[in-house]
């Protein structure tokens, strides 16, 4: 590994000082003469001459930082955008072997389950990835809509690219912390998803059957409503399926039945 390799290994691993002379380099590639420079960049190009060598960026008194080698610069932009493709190749590969690693676990506790924590989990989500993870949010929204208008269970059909969009390896862990702490779990899909139904990256997300009366969902559904923006379209597609006929029913009764009857109206 050379001195740009490390550079460009620096630079997507989020390290500061290699974004600064990485930017600092475009801007001389670009044709900026560099003579007047704050005592930070001054001091940054001074301590990284070797790099500034290897791309074509030379300094003279007169002329300032300036780029003496067209081909050299030339050279390094295709090597940082083929370092940047590779970094989120491998990126992408280990995120999906970590989201495997997660949806690998055993279905969530129904009687560990709490409406509380799962709602604080949610809203902390919701906080720290409104935007990145609306399209996953307002899908689940959809499901729990679906499974409020029927008895049959409702199967949402999610791709992990859903998942995966969300960020890095924390947020991947966060958004399906949030998922089973609300009592979604990966389900067997049905006989009317079988035969091609389903694509390779494909699974089927629904309700832990009588873990939530129709008021907790609507809670959870509400709650995702006011932190999510609405505007993006749901992730994922619905489909239902009454198979299991040995389950309990997906929604229990309120202990209130009067609370029932309202959902209902």
């Amino acid at each position: 590994m050379d001195a740009l390799d490390e550079l460009y290994r620096n630079l997507f691993a989020g390290e500061r000082s290699a974004g600064e002379l990485c930017a600092l380099i475009d801007r001389i590639g670009g044709g900026q003469s560099l003579c007047a420079l704050d005592p930070a960049e001054a001091e940054l190009l001074r301590a990284r001459q070797h790099e500034l060598a290897l791309v074509g960026i030379v300094s003279g008194r007169a002329t300032g930082y300036v780029c003496a080698d067209a081909a050299a610069f030339e050279a390094h932009q295709q090597r940082k955008n083929r370092a940047r493709v590779d970094f989120h190749r491998r990126l992408q590969v280990e995120l999906e072997a970590r989201l495997g690693a997660l949806l690998a676990a055993p279905a969530p506790v129904r009687d560990a389950l709490d409406l509380g924590r799962g709602l604080e989990q949610l809203r902390a989500f919701l906080v720290e990835h409104h935007v990145s993870a609306a399209p996953l949010l307002q899908g689940l929204r959809t499901a729990l809509r679906y499974q409020l208008r029927t008895r049959a269970r409702v199967l949402w059909i999610l791709d992990d690219a859903a998942l995966l969009n969300v960020g890095h390896a924390r947020s991947l862990e966060q958004a399906v912390r949030a998922l089973r702490s609300l009592g979604m779990w990966l389900a067997p899909p049905s006989a009317l998803l079988e035969g091609g139904g389903l694509q390779r990256t494909q699974r089927c997300w629904s309700l832990l059957c009588g873990v939530w009366t129709r008021s907790q969902v609507r809670s959870i559904a509400a709650a995702i409503e006011a932190g999510a923006h609405s505007t993006v379209a749901p992730a994922g597609r619905i489909a239902t399926t009454t198979e299991g006929a040995d389950e309990a029913a997906v929604l229990r009764r309120d202990a209130n039945p009067m609370r029932d009857w309202c959902e209902v109206l």
